[in-house]
């Protein structure tokens, strides 16, 4: 199971950080690996944009600034991955926190905690790091 945290920069790619995972299974599905993660992995993805890198600042949402993190929710998908919560997308033009902590809360958690004996707040913690703290 894995959380994939992946930020979108400039022109629509990924941080360097994210660049080799994200490059990685873009490229299996352009070589046409339908089924390559199917009953292997259970995945979702967490994208983080900023829109006040984009050009048409006004009318933009988290959505258009996102296009690294849909990208590789997308070829996880195709690939045979099974997306375990819905795709969280943060702008950190309005602060990455506005999406990120309803999603862990109503969506992430819920998805993990599928036991009818689980406590409603899980005992483990989900981290997230910025790029200088790697």
């Amino acid at each position: 199971m894995a959380v994939f945290v992946v930020e979108t920069v400039e022109n629509a790619q990924p941080a360097e950080a994210a660049g080799p995972t994200v490059r990685f299974f873009n490229r299996k599905k352009k070589e046409k690996k339908e089924g390559l993660l199917t009953d292997v992995l259970q995945y979702s993805v967490v994208c983080i944009g900023d829109t006040n890198l984009l050009l048409d600042r006004q009318t933009t949402t988290a959505k258009d600034c996102n296009q690294a993190g849909q990208a590789l929710d997308a070829a996880l998908l195709w690939l045979g991955g099974k997306r375990i919560a819905k795709r969280c997308e943060a702008n950190d033009a309005v602060g990455i926190e506005e999406a990120l902590v309803p999603w862990k809360k109503d969506t992430l958690w819920p998805s993990l905690c599928v036991c009818p004996s689980t406590p409603s707040q899980p005992s483990a913690s989900f981290i997230v790091r910025t790029r200088s703290e790697v």
